[in-house]
């Protein structure tokens, strides 16, 4: 705990990366790993693989791009850097560690970027008293232009949380304010996927599944309805085994992945 309160107070980040809970919930995930990593084991080998299959697609390895690259757990950092000329990591905060996993290659960079473009100008809406909805930003993702291979590594649906949270705080907003943004963010990461030039590999969640023993209690959609379509490899990821999260009740995630090739809509 005091390592994570360290953390939190030391790393440098934009003011509405920490006001938003970015920078917390980065720490949350990465303390969650080390509590269980053996549980994760699954969700990371597939995802790894995947990531690797999609890469044995790519007809040119100049640039390799990860959306969501977190704490790195769940990307085959090595073997890119080997198979592509240069690799890039983007998200919106990056941590200590896998900031020293990343310097340990010479054609590894690191981007910090809030992809939805959606989180400064919720927030500025909200601080100048704006009330309601804003628009989804139109999501071009430049930094993807000239991509061999885009991954999304399990961002998808992690897009609208800290943005929802933000402006739930906010006067104005009703609940279907709140999905039809939601989707409307989701949606807008997709459609900027599809112009990517080169191979895409995206892995999401789709379902959230809460159980006891072998019994599934709940069902969430974290995809607010948006359907991602078929999907190539699908897994379970136990994100949060008992007592992680309740001393009885886990929670696993239904994962898919896909891999989409120039040639294949």
């Amino acid at each position: 705990m005091l390592g994570e309160i360290f953390q939190y107070l030391t790393t440098s980040c934009p003011k509405y990366v920490r006001a938003m809970g970015y920078l917390h919930g980065a720490i949350a995930i990465e303390a969650r790993y080390k509590r269980c990593a053996s549980a994760w084991q699954g969700h990371t080998d597939k995802s790894k693989a995947l990531i690797l299959e999609a890469a044995d697609h790519c007809q040119n390895k100049k640039l390799a791009v990860v959306l969501g690259s977190g704490i790195l757990s769940d990307i085959p950092l090595t073997e890119l850097s080997t198979q592509f000329e240069r690799v890039e990591l983007i998200d919106v905060v990056h941590l200590a560690k896998a900031r020293k996993a990343a310097n340990a290659f010479d054609n590894v960079g690191l981007l910090s970027s809030e992809i939805t473009g959606a989180a400064e100008i919720l927030q500025q809406h909200i601080l100048m008293g704006g009330s309601g909805p804003i628009a989804v930003p139109t999501t071009t993702l430049s930094m993807i232009e000239d991509a061999d291979l885009v991954v999304s590594a399990s961002v998808l649906s992690q897009l609208p949380l800290a943005l929802l949270e933000t402006a739930r705080t906010g006067p104005g907003w009703k609940d279907p304010d709140l999905v039809d943004f939601a989707r409307g963010i989701l949606q807008a990461h997709l459609t900027a996927l599809d112009t990517a030039p080169g191979v895409v590999c995206l892995i999401t969640e789709v379902e959230r599944q809460y159980y006891e023993a072998d019994e599934i209690v709940e069902i969430e959609d974290p995809l607010f309805g948006l359907n991602v379509g078929e999907s190539d490899e699908e897994w379970l990821w136990e994100i949060a085994p008992p007592p992680e999260l309740d001393p009885r009740q886990g929670l696993r995630h239904r994962m898919i992945g896909n891999i989409i090739t120039p040639s294949r809509p």
